[in-house]
C-alpha cells in the first residue's frame, strides 16, 4: 500500500532525527558497504557524515522531511549550486580521513571524482541535484520517498528546470523512472567499486 505524505522543510531541532534515518536507509547501500565495509566502523561513520551533510543542507540547498515524524529526508542543492571545498570544509565534511579511516578515504575520492566527472557531462546546464533521498527502511514502498521529492519537482516544472541525481542501487532505478528520470549513464567505479547510474528528468511541459 502507498500512501501521500505531508512533507515540510528541515529544522534544525529535526537534523539529529533526519540524520539517524538516512544512516539506517544508507547503511547497506552498496557504496558504503564498498567504501567501510566493517558493519561497527559503517554505523559510526555514516551517523557522522550524514549530520554533516545535513549541516550542508541547511545551509546551501533545501532538505524536506516527513511533517509528523521524521520517516525520511530528501537533500537538494540548487541550480548553480556545486559541492566546493570551502562549503564541505565549513560543515566539517573535510575530517573524513580522520572519521573514515585513510582506504575508506581513498574509496569515497575515488566514486566522488567519478560521479563529479558524469555530472559535469551528463547535466553542464542548470538544474536541482538531489544529492541525498533516504526513507525509514520499515516505511519504503508507501509513499514516502515520492511525497518527500514532489515539492522540488513541481517547482523545478514551474521554473522550465532539469533535475538530476545518481544512485547505486539498481532496484532505485524503477523508482526513479516513475517519477519521469531516465537513465543517462550506468557505470562502475574504478578500483572494483559497485555500479552507479545517473539519471536526468527534463522538466514536464
Amino acid at each position: 500500500m502507498t500512501t501521500d505524505s505531508e512533507t515540510t522543510r528541515l529544522g534544525p531541532a529535526q537534523a539529529a532525527d533526519a540524520a539517524g534515518v538516512l544512516a539506517r536507509a544508507f547503511f547497506e547501500d552498496p557504496s558504503w558497504v564498498w567504501a567501510v565495509p566493517d558493519d561497527t566502523r559503517r554505523r559510526r561513520v555514516q551517523a557522522w557524515f550524514f549530520r554533516a551533510a545535513l549541516r550542508y543542507g541547511l545551509r546551501y540547498g533545501d532538505v524536506h522531511v516527513t511533517a509528523d515524524r521524521v520517516d525520511g529526508a530528501a537533500l537538494w542543492l540548487p541550480p548553480g549550486s556545486r559541492l566546493t571545498a570551502l562549503r564541505l570544509a565549513r560543515v566539517g565534511l573535510l575530517a573524513m580521513p580522520l572519521r573514515a579511516g585513510l582506504s575508506a578515504f581513498w574509496r569515497f575520492t575515488t566514486m566522488g571524482s567519478a560521479l563529479e566527472e558524469r555530472h559535469r557531462e551528463d547535466a553542464p546546464f542548470p538544474h536541482w541535484y538531489l544529492w541525498l533521498l533516504g526513507v525509514e527502511p520499515s516505511r519504503q514502498g508507501r509513499g514516502v520517498g515520492s511525497s518527500l521529492v514532489r515539492r522540488v519537482l513541481g517547482a523545478a516544472d514551474d521554473e522550465g528546470i532539469a533535475c538530476y541525481l545518481d544512485t547505486t542501487l539498481e532496484r532505485n532505478l524503477t523508482f526513479y523512472r516513475r517519477l519521469g528520470f531516465r537513465v543517462v549513464h550506468a557505470g562502475e567505479f574504478p578500483g572494483s567499486g559497485p555500479p552507479f547510474w545517473t539519471l536526468l528528468r527534463e522538466p514536464a511541459a
